[in-house]
């Protein structure tokens, strides 16, 4: 589950996905930060469960491109 909080902050900032590899588990995970260049401040994160960084890369990419165009319209309206 992702928090409002976090689609707000993903839709409105410029972000990337960025990977990590577990040491115990060798396996992969990803994090959704927030502009990598000036704070890098993860906003996401999965637990290391992907077996290569292609398929981290991929799953992370596309939550971050689901949630750019999630629709906020009708929490909006809830909350005015």
């Amino acid at each position: 589950m992702v928090s409002l909080l976090s689609i707000l902050e993903i839709q409105g900032n410029e972000t990337s996905v960025d990977l990590f590899k577990d040491k115990e588990s060798k396996k992969y995970g990803y994090a959704i930060i927030h502009n990598k260049d000036k704070y890098g401040r993860p906003i996401i994160s999965c637990e290391p469960i992907y077996d290569s960084r292609k398929k981290a890369l991929a799953m992370g990419t596309e939550l971050m491109e689901n949630i750019k165009t999630f629709d906020l319209k009708a929490y909006r309206k809830k909350f005015n």
